[in-house]
């Protein structure tokens, strides 16, 4: 049988109060008591603050991701494939294929949703 069930609160708050997430707030990682699991993607609410670098240096795994810029200006370099995109106007966005070895840099403080699917546990 389905449940309704309604919840409502903000990214900003939620985040902040569990940094052990990373900003992740849905995904395989989330504990399977809470309505924000799931096997199927990822979504990540992530703050960034001016001159933030990031290196994440994933292995190659089948997921696809997509970036989506709300505010701010970062580039996403990927070292591998020799590019190195810049988001800096609202809804600029960037997809890839593969957890790819990406290199962030922030130029003003920004906001960034990932949404990656599927979610697999590291």
């Amino acid at each position: 049988m389905f449940m309704s069930q309604i919840e409502t609160g903000n990214l900003n708050k939620k985040t902040l109060e569990n940094p052990e997430t990373r900003g992740w707030v849905l995904g395989n990682f989330i504990d399977l008591s809470l309505p924000f699991h799931s096997k199927d993607v990822e979504i990540k609410w992530g703050r960034h603050k001016k001159g933030e670098t990031k290196d994440s240096a994933y292995v190659d795994v089948p997921t696809k991701a997509l970036a989506i810029l709300i505010y701010g200006k970062l580039s996403i370099k990927f070292p591998e494939q020799d590019q190195d995109i810049v988001l800096e106007k609202e809804g600029d966005y960037i997809y890839n294929e593969g957890r790819l070895h990406h290199i962030l840099n922030v130029f003003e403080d920004s906001l960034l949703i990932t949404i990656r699917w599927p979610s697999l546990k590291a």
